[in-house]
């Protein structure tokens, strides 16, 4: 594992991810190392990649400086290009940190794969807005140690959702990423009822190749629904009527440039 410790020259970016005004990242790459995560991609095309996926992450150690005394006007993702509770946050704590020395006005959107998120409870209740996701899907456990070789099980995720809501705080699942023939999403919702306010579910986004060879070399009726126009919008309608037929408040993304 390569860690390498920078200063950053600012802690908030611009988003456009959906429901979010900004990003905040207390660190760039991954440890989980999931072989389907987009982000490595983007990392190779801004010259962060230092290495195989997994194997090394950016700490960008003086963020807590950088937050001191802002308020932004809208909600602040954490994070886009990690996942800020990955198993080296707990060598560091830089996101505690970060959260202890940010403004309690701002409004916090968190999405993670960990269980750790439950040590920072206390920090979060303090802020006037907070929401809560946690990553899920129907892998079992062997495909999720392939696929998510270094994040938490299944089970963690979904007992963390408990506790979280258990604790009054506003949270969601998220669901992804949704492999058409693979993800058994309505095993997935059901199994969220009760855990959460309300539910995301992101369409596979193929974009990394070496994971799309694997799809297309093991399940290739999923590649074809995810490269072929008619079959992709067919699964987003069953999807669509799926949640509708559970009567589940999600909203469903997706990209489509792939798409012939």
């Amino acid at each position: 594992m390569r860690v390498i410790i920078r200063n950053a020259t600012r802690a908030f970016g611009r988003s456009r991810i959906p429901g979010a005004d900004y990003v905040l990242n207390p660190y760039i790459g991954c440890l989980h190392g999931c072989r389907y995560c987009y982000v490595q991609a983007l990392c190779k095309k801004y010259g962060w990649s230092y290495g195989k996926w997994g194997k090394w992450v950016i700490v960008r150690r003086n963020l807590p400086k950088l937050v001191r005394g802002k308020i932004l006007n809208g909600w602040i993702y954490v994070s886009s290009l990690c996942d800020a509770y990955q198993p080296i946050e707990s060598r560091f704590k830089l996101t505690r940190s970060i959260f202890d020395s940010m403004d309690r006005l701002n409004r916090i959107y968190i999405l993670t794969k960990s269980d750790l998120i439950l040590r920072d409870l206390d920090v979060l209740r303090r802020f006037r807005d907070v929401e809560i996701g946690l990553t899920v899907n129907s892998f079992d456990e062997k495909l999720r140690r392939f696929l998510e070789p270094r994040a938490a099980s299944m089970e963690k995720r979904f007992n963390t959702l408990k506790t979280i809501k258990e604790q009054s705080f506003m949270c969601f699942g998220f669901i992804s990423p949704v492999i058409p023939y693979v993800s058994d999403v309505e095993v997935v919702l059901n199994n969220l009822r009760g855990l959460t306010d309300y539910v995301i579910m992101e369409i596979l986004n193929p974009c990394v190749r070496d994971f799309v060879k694997w799809l297309k070399d093991n399940y290739p009726e999923s590649y074809e629904v995810l490269i072929d126009k008619d079959k992709f919008w067919s699964f987003i309608r069953n999807l669509k009527n799926l949640v509708d037929r559970l009567n589940v408040k999600a909203e469903i993304y997706y990209q489509i440039r792939q798409l012939k």
